[in-house]
C-alpha cells in the first residue's frame, strides 16, 4: 500500500516551497546571496565607520548595488570590503561616502562611481576616495562649540577670532572718540560759539522775511495733507510703521530678558549646569542610538522530516544580536513526537501479582526554545531552555562557518533517566538556504529515536529590508 502523508507533512511543504520562493526573490534584489562569482571585490579605508555593519548596503543614485562583505582593523583605520555586481564599473577617482537616512535612521554607504575617462579600478582593487560623512554626534559637537565661542565672546575682555576682533575694534573706537573730545574742547566751544551766533541770525533773518515763512510753511501743510490723504488711500504706512515699532519694542524686550538670564534661552547662555546638561542628554541619546543600530535582527526556518514517525517537525526562530559573537534565540516548536508518560497498573491478589500492564503516551505539542548563545574561537555554547526544558548545545563550526556540527541535550528527568539528546549537521548554501540531518532522541531505548533530515532559510534584517521593495513590486 501506498504510504499517505499526513496534513501536517502537506503543510510543511507548502510553507517550504513558499520560502524558497522568497529567497529567490530576496537574491535577485539585494544581490547578497547567490552572487558568488557574479561579484566583484574592492576595498576601502575610513577614518571612522561608526554604525556600519556587515551587509550594510551600498547604494548608486539610490540604487542597491552591493554590500560590506567585512570590516576589520587595519593600520589604525577601518578596512572594509566591499562586494558590487560585476556589470558596475568604479573608475579611479570613485567616492564611497557613509550617509545617514536620517537623525534616527540607518546607515548606507553612498558610491559615486566617478569619471568615466579615467581608468578602472581592478577586482581586489583600493578605492581611495572615502569620507565618513557628518552625523548626528558631528552636529551636536559643532553646535557646543558655538554656544561656548558666543559665551567666551561675551565674557572675554581680549576676544579672539573675526567677530571678537570687531568687539575689540567698537571698543578702541569708542576710547578714541573719549580722547578726541578731551583734547579738542576749545574746539568743540569754538563750533557751539558758532551755532549760537548761527542761531541768532537765523532769528534775525526770519523776523525779516516772516511773510514769505508763513508763505512756505503753508505750502507745506498742504503738501502734507495731500501725501497724508495718498497713505491713507493706497497703503498703510502708518500702521506699517507702527508694526515696526511694536516689533523692535519686542526684540529688546527679549534681549534684555535674555541678558539677565529670563527664559530656556536665557538660562542655556548664562547657565553653565544647563550647557552641560543639555550635553550629557545629547551624548547619552547618541549611546543608545549607537546601541540600537547595532542590534541585528534575523529570522530563520527549518522543516524537518521525521523518518520513524513519518511526520513532519516545523521549527521558526528570531535571534537577537547585539555582537557578532553572541546572541538570544527564540523559537517554537511543532513536534509529532511529544512528551511521553508512562503509567504501571499492577492488580495484587493475597500478595502476588496477577497481571501487570503499560500504558505509554505520546502527544503532539508546541513547545519553546530560549537560549542565549555564546562564540568561542569555532565553538558556540548554548544555554537556556530546549523544548520547554531546562537545556544545553554545543555547534562546531567548520570550513569558514559553511559547514555546522550541533549536540544539544534537554528534559533531564525524563521518565526513563535518560536525556531526550540529538546531534545533527547542517550545510549552510548561500548564506540563506539550509540544509539538516541527523538522529532525534538517540539515547532512548524505548523506541523514540528518530533519524531526521530536512531544509530551511535565514534571514538578517538587512535582508528582509531588501525584500520589502520586491513585495511592493508584486502588489
Amino acid at each position: 500500500m501506498k504510504r499517505r502523508f499526513s496534513p501536517d507533512f502537506a503543510v510543511g511543504v507548502s510553507a517550504l516551497l513558499g520560502l524558497l520562493i522568497m529567497i529567490y526573490f530576496s537574491l535577485e534584489v539585494n544581490d547578497t546571496g547567490s552572487l558568488g562569482s557574479k561579484t566583484t571585490t574592492y576595498y576601502a579605508f575610513f577614518d571612522s565607520v561608526s554604525g556600519l555593519v556587515k551587509r550594510t548596503p551600498i547604494e548608486v543614485a539610490g540604487i542597491i548595488v552591493g554590500y560590506i562583505e567585512n570590516i576589520s582593523l587595519e593600520n589604525n583605520k577601518a578596512k572594509i570590503e566591499v562586494k558590487l555586481k560585476r556589470d558596475i564599473k568604479v573608475y579611479d577617482n570613485a567616492l564611497l561616502e557613509i550617509k545617514d537616512r536620517g537623525v534616527l535612521g540607518d546607515k548606507f554607504v553612498q558610491l559615486h562611481l566617478g569619471d568615466p575617462s579615467l581608468p578602472v579600478i581592478p577586482s581586489d582593487g583600493t578605492i581611495k576616495n572615502t569620507s565618513s560623512g557628518g552625523g548626528f554626534e558631528e552636529m551636536s559637537a559643532a553646535l557646543n562649540e558655538v554656544t561656548k565661542t558666543i559665551r567666551t565672546l561675551l565674557e572675554s575682555d581680549n576676544p579672539e577670532g573675526a567677530l571678537g576682533h570687531t568687539i575689540v575694534n567698537i571698543r578702541d573706537m569708542t576710547a578714541d572718540l573719549r580722547d578726541i573730545v578731551d583734547h579738542n574742547q576749545v574746539r568743540i566751544d569754538e563750533i557751539l560759539r558758532n551755532i549760537e551766533m548761527f542761531s541768532k541770525d537765523l532769528s534775525e533773518i526770519s523776523r525779516e522775511n516772516k511773510d514769505e515763512i508763513k508763505t512756505v510753511l503753508a505750502s507745506l501743510g498742504d503738501v502734507a495733507k495731500s501725501l497724508k490723504t495718498s497713505l491713507g488711500k493706497d497703503g498703510n504706512v502708518t500702521h506699517a510703521t507702527e508694526k515696526l515699532d511694536q516689533t523692535m519694542a519686542s526684540i529688546q524686550n527679549m534681549v534684555e530678558k535674555i541678558e539677565r538670564g529670563e527664559g530656556t534661552l536665557g538660562k542655556i547662555i548664562n547657565d553653565e549646569t544647563t550647557i552641560n546638561n543639555i550635553n550629557e542628554t545629547v551624548e547619552g541619546l547618541n549611546d543608545t542610538l549607537g546601541l540600537f543600530r547595532k542590534i541585528q535582527l534575523g529570522l530563520r526556518y527549518r522543516g524537518e522530516y521525521l523518518t520513524s514517525a513519518g511526520q513532519m517537525q516545523n521549527l521558526i526562530g528570531f535571534t537577537i544580536a547585539p555582537s557578532p559573537d553572541k546572541y538570544l534565540l527564540l523559537e517554537l516548536v511543532s513536534a509529532p513526537v511529544g512528551q511521553t508518560r508512562i503509567t504501571d497498573t499492577i492488580v495484587n491478589s493475597g500478595g502476588s501479582t496477577i497481571s501487570s500492564t503499560q500504558t505509554v503516551q505520546t502527544n503532539d505539542r508546541i513547545t519553546l526554545t530560549l537560549l542565549f548563545a555564546k562564540r568561542l574561537l569555532d565553538m558556540t555554547f548554548r544555554f537556556g531552555m530546549i523544548r520547554s526544558e531546562g537545556g544545553a548545545g554545543l555547534d562546531f563550526h567548520l570550513f569558514k562557518d559553511k559547514l555546522v556540527l550541533s549536540m544539544e541535550g534537554f528534559d533531564f528527568n525524563r521518565y526513563n533517566n535518560r536525556a531526550h539528546l540529538r546531534a545533527y549537521a547542517t550545510l549552510i548554501l548561500y548564506k540563506h538556504l539550509l540544509l539538516t540531518g541527523g538522529v532525534d532522541d538517540f539515547a532512548n531505548k524505548t523506541g523514540g529515536k528518530n533519524a531526521f533530515f530536512g531544509a530551511g532559510i535565514q534571514f538578517t534584517e538587512n535582508d528582509l529590508k531588501a525584500l520589502i521593495p520586491v513585495l511592493g513590486g508584486l502588489n
